[in-house]
């Protein structure tokens, strides 16, 4: 009898750590998950409390959960926390590769009536825009194996000079070349989505692009946005053999 129960226990044990290594593994392809979300990767919900007691995980808030190692990029937390919000400006051109650091305050944008989210863990930026305007020139991006709502490329730029009370002065003209620069985007995708939203006017003169081709360098005031850059990696020293 006593031999049977020690099985069992033994059985239980391995079966949790397979668990447990299973979920650490499927915490560090994704980032950020939800306690629901074990069900589709046969997972039980009892496995979150025993890696977060392991130092496995780490709670975020109710259902919402990440790697205890790796901190979760600000972009993908806000997507979980505000499912109805469309990334844009600057959190958007970070994902279209347009900025290669993503921004300090993650930029989403809601329908004019929606509730203001409260994330009091990072700054965000709510762009509030008519339930029409919401709709259109969505696209869909993979981001850590979730797919996340985000403005298409030729709507971020415009709206960069939408916005361009809430930028630093020039930022959209930068931007706008930049995304030229780097081939991200045509002069006639950016003059269809300006002519459409009423700015071509102030769009037309940097849609020319230059004779002579420069690298962009953003201004201080747009670097001072983004987040720094990761620091170098430090290398363990070996002691003399």
């Amino acid at each position: 009898m006593a031999q049977g129960m020690h099985d069992v226990r033994l059985m239980a044990y391995a079966r949790g750590t397979r668990h447990i290594s299973k979920l650490d593994d499927l915490l560090k392809r994704r980032g950020v998950i939800r306690a629901k979300e074990l069900a589709d990767v046969d997972l039980a919900r009892a496995c979150l409390p025993m890696a977060i007691t392991l130092g496995r995980a780490q709670r975020l808030e109710r259902g919402l959960y990440s790697h205890a190692d790796d901190a979760p990029a600000q972009d993908l937390v806000a997507c979980y926390r505000v499912p109805r919000g469309t990334l844009c400006v600057l959190s958007a051109l970070h994902i279209h590769g347009v900025l290669a650091r993503p921004p300090r305050s993650t930029w989403m944008a809601l329908p004019r009536h929606a509730w203001r989210p409260r994330i009091r863990e990072f700054p965000i930026e709510i762009v509030y825009v008519s339930e029409r305007r919401w709709a259109r020139d969505k696209e869909l991006a993979h981001r850590s194996g979730r797919i996340v709502s985000v403005t298409s490329l030729a709507r971020t730029l415009v709206d960069c000079f939408l916005l361009h009370h809430r930028l630093p002065p020039g930022a959209g003209a930068v931007l706008v070349r930049a995304a030229l620069d780097a081939g991200r985007c045509t002069p006639e995708q950016l003059e269809a989505a300006a002519r459409n939203d009423g700015v071509l006017k102030w769009m037309a003169p940097h849609l020319r692009r230059p004779n002579v081709t420069r690298p962009v360098e953003l201004p201080q005031e747009l670097e001072a946005l983004l987040q720094p850059p990761p620091p170098p990696p430090r290398y363990k020293v070996l002691p003399p053999w």
